[in-house]
């Protein structure tokens, strides 16, 4: 069975509901976590760094040690409080 958007977001702490919404949250998160000046701040914030591997056997060990779902994990809660926002009404 082939794992939905929602299912993959589901630890991000996904903010919104109808999967029209969803597509938008996933491509703005995604151009988010490509924006250096976004990354630069969500480093300097949560003290989280984050290099690309510079082998594939440490892309590997990455993979294996569960750190890039934590990093990205991390980054869309950072996301969704300081770059998505609350939904009108909250916060």
């Amino acid at each position: 069975m082939r794992e939905t958007v929602r299912e993959r977001y589901k630890s991000a702490d996904i903010l919104v509901e109808k999967d029209h919404e969803l597509e938008a949250w996933a491509a703005a998160l995604l151009a988010a976590s490509k924006d250096p000046a976004l990354v630069e701040a969500f480093q300097k914030e949560t003290g989280i760094t984050y290099t690309a591997p510079k082998s594939s056997i440490e892309a590997m060990i990455d993979d294996a040690s569960g750190r890039n779902e934590s990093i990205a994990h991390e980054f869309g809660k950072w996301f969704n409080e300081k770059v998505w926002g609350p939904w009108e009404g909250e916060g």
